[in-house]
């Protein structure tokens, strides 16, 4: 029995130790593990231990039977919970490319931010060809950002270029958003995450066009956090790429 004590008491250490590990590996702040509820994760420590402090009060058969069996299945819970969020992680972390939902994304995702998505369409225009979509959520320290991509009729795609010269307040010609934060007078903007090819850089026919701007952060690091929303055109492929980012 004094033998079993001393397990309960180890693994209530151990339990403890490897759910605060988990959260580390997982990246997550202490305060984000509190407020989403995370402390369950450190149940089956508090069951273990628990299991010590009753069993060392009354040392019985029948009560060591209880606390093992309570401790299995807090052992069998934690992977359980472990299994879990790594899913919800993994689907909050996942992009998205169904294009059927551009809409239900631009008008709920990024209501409180309509301003920044104010010059998306609406609805896709029925002449729009090879459409491309990608959306990724943000994630603690990682920002959200959207991406519509189709080409049109060189007479709208001429018109579109017309309206979004003039509303503009810089553009850059091909690159993507390292390119333009480091070049002298620069900002961020966004990389080509609808390009099938998987480069991320637009090509030097694409004009990219910022619409909205916010920084965020200080003067040493005035882009650290902030917004960004625009257009690239290409009057050449006859395309253009709607796109919003927010870190």
């Amino acid at each position: 029995m004094k033998v079993l004590r001393t397990i309960y008491l180890v693994m209530a250490g151990v339990m403890a130790v490897t759910s605060f590990v988990q959260f580390r590996l997982w990246l997550l702040p202490l305060e984000i593990v509190i407020k989403s509820g995370g402390y369950i994760f450190f149940l089956s420590s508090f069951v273990f231990a628990l299991a010590y402090l009753v069993t060392s009060k009354f040392n019985y058969k029948v009560i060591h039977i209880i606390a093992i069996i309570l401790c299995a299945a807090s052992i069998f819970h934690w992977f359980f919970l472990k299994e879990k969020v790594e899913s919800a992680f993994a689907r909050m972390t996942e992009e998205i490319t169904d294009v059927k939902q551009y809409n239900q994304l631009l008008n709920e995702y990024w209501r409180s931010q309509e301003y920044l998505v104010s010059h998306f369409p609406k609805n896709i225009s029925p002449e729009a060809e090879n459409v491309k979509f990608s959306f990724f959520p943000s994630f603690l320290q990682v920002g959200a950002n959207i991406q519509l991509r189709y080409s049109l009729p060189s007479q709208q795609i001429a018109e579109l270029y017309k309206r979004f010269n003039k509303e503009k307040i810089k553009s850059f010609r091909g690159g993507d958003t390292n390119v333009h934060s480091n070049i002298e007078g620069g900002m961020p903007t966004t990389f080509f995450y609808t390009n099938e090819s998987g480069n991320t850089e637009f090509p030097e026919d694409y004009e990219i066009m910022v619409v909205t701007a916010k920084p965020e952060g200080d003067k040493q690091l005035e882009w650290n956090h902030g917004e960004c929303s625009g257009v690239a055109i290409s009057q050449k492929r006859n395309e253009i790429v709607y796109w919003a980012e927010s870190w």
